[in-house]
């Protein structure tokens, strides 16, 4: 039997559940891009069947040793070497077997739904603590910018117009045919 590959950038999307210090249930998902090799598309196609299986196990592993040693808003603080770890990891040990790992996102961290329900309610006692905040800041002239003209023209043009306008008391009358 004859097995196609794929040689396109591939995307596999990995959810891990797991638990932080502070005993927090939380979901990572994590995002791996990864491609054959050029050359070695031999090793990718006869020493692994299955490479997102792979993919996964090396995630797991990775996002379980970080996430329970740190506390649920540490590991909102880290997605960024959440990431640069699986990629670490992923990228030494799917070169033998012909996979180059492109790029490893943390692309979610979603806690416990009683937690989040917390988190907002938290939030929002903080927020009606604080003091209203004014919605309008006060204008502030700005010495970049040109004056604004005034309402009442100051040109000498525009003073030259105005003396020779019609004075207000002058009346029109139209002839009549007698």
């Amino acid at each position: 039997m004859r097995q196609v590959l794929n040689l396109q950038v591939l995307q596999h999307v990995v959810n891990v559940d797991t638990i932080t210090k502070d005993k927090v249930s939380v979901k990572v998902a994590v995002a791996v891009q990864y491609e054959v090799i050029a050359g070695k598309e031999a090793e990718a196609v006869y020493k692994l069947s299955r490479p997102e299986t792979q993919i996964e196990t090396y995630v797991f592993d990775v996002v379980r040793s970080l996430v329970t040693t740190q506390d649920l808003d540490e590991v909102f603080n880290s997605k960024g070497t959440i990431a640069e770890a699986v990629n670490r990891e992923l990228t030494e040990d799917m070169k033998g077997f012909g996979y180059s790992i492109v790029k490893a996102l943390v692309t979610e961290i979603d806690p416990d739904a009683k937690v989040k329900e917390a988190m907002n309610n938290i939030n929002a006692a903080q927020r009606d603590a604080q003091p209203p905040t004014p919605r309008v800041k006060p204008r502030r002239p700005c010495a970049s910018r040109p004056p604004k003209p005034s309402a009442t023209p100051t040109s000498s043009r525009a003073k030259a117009s105005r003396s020779s306008a019609w004075p207000s008391s002058t009346v029109w009358h139209s002839r009549s045919k007698t």
